[in-house]
């Protein structure tokens, strides 16, 4: 369920909403931009980290065989 939605502006300029979700005790903020769904965040907290991520991401993303 829904809880929240709110607006998140990552340093670069990129606007993103943001919803928070109590999925079975678990919270868990899911993260859309132009309305598709791009990333997650586990606490309020992490949210910049995970659209700053999902904006840069670094070499821990694919495998040597890529």
């Amino acid at each position: 369920m829904v809880l929240f939605k709110e607006t998140y502006t990552s340093p670069s300029g990129n606007c993103y909403e943001v919803q928070y979700t109590d999925r079975s005790g678990f919270d868990e903020w899911d993260i859309f931009h132009n309305g598709a769904w791009v990333q997650f965040a586990l606490s309020e907290e992490n949210i910049a980290n995970s659209v700053a991520h999902y904006e840069s991401p670094g070499p821990d993303c694919g495998s040597r065989f890529d």
